[in-house]
């Protein structure tokens, strides 16, 4: 009906008149869930720029990128994931709400293959299995570092750390 409200996790509401904008072109009664992303030369950017960018969204390229369907036409979406995945790349608003890339596989093989081939690009893959289980999959990333500093509260309770690494020169960065 032309109307659009964007809410975030915490349930108060956003206002991003381009996502606003594009969501009024939707045909369709929907509830979706997604995230908000912020985009330079065309390429999604990290949460960090996504955060500094909500202060100021008209300045920046800010998306709405659909991931589920949660309601259709008043309704709870009662369909199998094949057809959620088919809904939802039917929806269309313009390009700053988009939706993410989702595949259907059968095995742990055609997942794995996925996976590799998409983290090159991407910070890691949700995988969603048929009994409605979700996991977000991301890359182990190792590091080797060393405490440089701490703080503790009043009741000697450890509030921070400060940690580093040594560079090629022998330096703690």
């Amino acid at each position: 009906g032309g109307n659009a409200r964007l809410y975030g996790s915490d349930g108060t509401e956003r206002k991003i008149d381009a996502i606003a904008a594009a969501a009024k072109k939707i045909k369709k009664d929907v509830l979706l869930a997604g995230e908000i992303c912020c985009f330079s030369n065309d390429k999604s950017q990290t949460n960090l720029h996504v955060s500094a960018a909500l202060d100021n969204p008209n300045q920046h390229d800010i998306r709405f990128g659909v991931f589920d369907i949660l309601e259709l036409e008043g309704n709870a979406f009662s369909g199998d994931l094949k057809e959620k995945i088919k809904t939802l790349s039917e929806i269309k608003g313009d390009d700053k709400i988009f939706c993410i890339k989702q595949e259907l596989y059968e095995s742990r093989k055609d997942i794995a293959a996925f996976y590799t081939e998409t983290i090159k690009e991407a910070e890691g893959i949700v995988v969603r299995t048929s009994s409605g289980i979700v996991y977000k999959v991301k890359p182990v990333i190792s590091l080797d570092l060393v405490v440089l500093g701490y703080a503790l509260q009043e009741d000697q309770i450890l509030r921070e750390f400060l940690l580093g690494f040594v560079t090629a020169e022998g330096k703690y960065q």
